[in-house]
């Protein structure tokens, strides 16, 4: 141990090895480095993902059913809510009349 310098001789007692905490250097916004335990990213997302049933038998198709009802919730929350006085369907059906009236007036 004599050989080795202090500060590699310290980082070896206080850090444990890289086999059991992978650490992701992420870049903040004033250009600092962050680092994040690997096991907020990616383990963490693999063992939900594994948590859903049906794996043997669906495979990656076990996931449809979350994004069907994902998009159907999508749907209701465009025509159904209001932001401000409108909702995303009401700007839908002005914009395309607005396009048939210019055409219609180009083709005059």
């Amino acid at each position: 141990m004599d050989h080795v310098p202090a500060a590699a001789a310290l980082s070896r007692r206080v850090c444990p090895s890289a086999l059991e905490v992978r650490r992701e250097v992420v870049w903040g916004w004033m250009g600092d480095p962050l680092v994040i335990p690997e096991m907020l990213g990616r383990r963490k997302i693999r063992y939900f993902l594994r948590l859903v049933p049906g794996r043997q038998y669906f495979g990656m198709y076990r996931f449809l059913p979350f994004f069907f009802l994902l998009g159907g919730a999508m749907e209701w929350f465009m025509i159904n809510v209001r932001l401000g006085e409108e909702t995303f369907y009401d700007v839908y059906r002005r914009k395309r009349s607005e396009r048939q009236y210019e055409q219609r007036m180009e083709e005059r």
